[in-house]
């Protein structure tokens, strides 16, 4: 398993910022590590994981979905030049 990794935090509503004290809430999500051969995850925009998928690379594509909110987050793991050497 890989170390966890810290993708960021949620905050309901902007307008409640202001009155709310509570802290906002972080998610860590652990996610297991690349195939050998494989770099570490790398956070992508969609059109890099669109392409890595299309070239057969490991993605992972992460959705958030809060009432009527969304957002997707991606990650791709590159070849691992490292190892040839």
């Amino acid at each position: 398993m890989s170390a966890p990794h810290h993708l960021g935090v949620w905050v309901a509503e902007p307008a409640t910022l202001a009155t709310d004290k509570r802290p906002p809430v972080s998610l860590t999500l652990v996610v297991e590590p690349p195939p050998k051969g494989f770099g570490p995850w790398q956070l992508c925009d969609y059109r890099e994981w669109k392409a890595a998928k299309a070239d057969g690379l490991p993605t992972i594509e992460l959705e958030q979905t809060y009432d009527d909110q969304f957002k997707a987050v991606y990650w791709v793991a590159h070849r691992d030049t490292e190892a040839g050497r």
